[in-house]
């Protein structure tokens, strides 16, 4: 009999729902293997045991419910829960309580979801990296900065986990970890209530173990109607540019593989080469970056700027010299 903590989410949404298993049993047997893996894996940063257990009898009194009914979920440390310590991967804010929930969260229970705990981020979700291991490899990363999030689902402790992505930190330790996220299009999910490293480049996001998965996720997290229209026809893009040459072989061949996947779909491949003037958008993503960390966690600089990493030090004092017209340039 398979062990429906290793169903995906869906498929533990539709066990609840259909009460081949209770919220109950399900969220007890989520903290249960959290309890025995997590001290090796490092995962989490928080667990409300009590409080999940509480919630999921409370789900299984209702029944019925939303589209994740009962079903056990993480999210990362830099989102808000109300009453939760949500530190943002730093000691500064080791104390950290907030006193509401980020908007997602709301989404998240009011479809039903029971929150078993906060995951891991690196630092400010940027710089140094927590203790979480891959638990695909343990000798290797699992990613960041939503490396909790990613080794969670990985480690089969949770279906589904919240993440949050600025510039990689949703795609690369889903990729690392051998699972799925999705960073969707800007201004589809409610960024409020997660730390701002970027206003302009900050992104909320699920990580899951199938695209099933990551559709109903996504279902939840989207703003009704998601702004602005989707694609009129699915297309696929294969992307040259002035980056080609840094590409590993073993990377090149993977793309050769996903290009022959697709064709054999019946989905066309369109082949474009980017300008040269592309290779200047590193340059300009970060001065958004550098800016953006300056202005939200400058302050974090002076009152206990020795508690930082000399990375997190070094984008502040340059983000600090970074001037409105040049940050203007870089968005236009």
């Amino acid at each position: 009999m398979t062990d429906p903590l290793d169903l995906g989410l869906a498929a533990q949404a539709a066990s609840v729902r259909s009460g081949a298993i209770t919220s109950e049993r399900l969220v007890a047997a989520a903290l249960e293997r959290i309890r025995r893996r997590d001290p090796e894996i490092h995962a989490f940063v928080h667990v409300a045991a009590d409080a999940a257990l509480a919630t999921a009898r409370d789900r299984d009194r209702k029944k019925g419910g939303g589209p994740l009914h009962g079903v056990p979920v993480a999210v990362k440390e830099v989102f808000d829960v109300a009453g939760w310590p949500c530190p943002w991967g730093t000691p500064i804010h080791k104390d950290r309580v907030p006193a509401r929930d980020a908007p997602v969260v709301k989404r998240l229970k009011d479809a039903g979801a029971v929150i078993v705990g906060n995951a891991v981020s690196t630092e400010y979700a940027i710089a140094r990296p927590g203790p979480t291991v891959n638990p695909r490899d343990r000798t290797r990363t699992p990613g960041g900065s939503s490396s909790g999030p990613a080794a969670a689902v990985a480690a089969g402790m949770v279906p589904l986990a919240l993440g949050s992505q600025t510039i990689g930190s949703i795609v690369r330790p889903s990729l690392y970890c051998g699972v799925f996220g999705l960073k969707p299009t800007r201004g589809a999910v409610d960024p409020a209530g997660n730390m701002i490293l970027s206003e302009h480049l900050d992104h909320v996001g699920p990580i899951a173990r199938g695209v099933d998965d990551i559709a109903l996720a996504f279902g939840v997290l989207a703003k009704s109607p998601p702004e602005g229209e989707g694609p009129a026809r699915l297309r696929v893009v294969n992307a040259l540019g002035p980056f080609q040459s840094r590409v590993e072989e073993g990377t090149r061949v993977a793309l050769e593989r996903a290009k022959d996947a697709f064709g054999k779909a019946g989905v066309t491949v369109e082949e474009t080469t980017l300008p040269a003037t592309f290779a200047g958008a590193w340059d300009d993503l970060q001065i958004l970056l550098r800016f953006g960390i300056a202005r939200h966690h400058g302050q974090d600089r002076d009152r206990a700027g020795d508690l930082m990493s000399e990375r997190v030090r070094e984008l502040i004092d340059s983000g600090r010299a970074i001037g409105e017209k040049e940050h203007a340039a870089a968005l236009s």
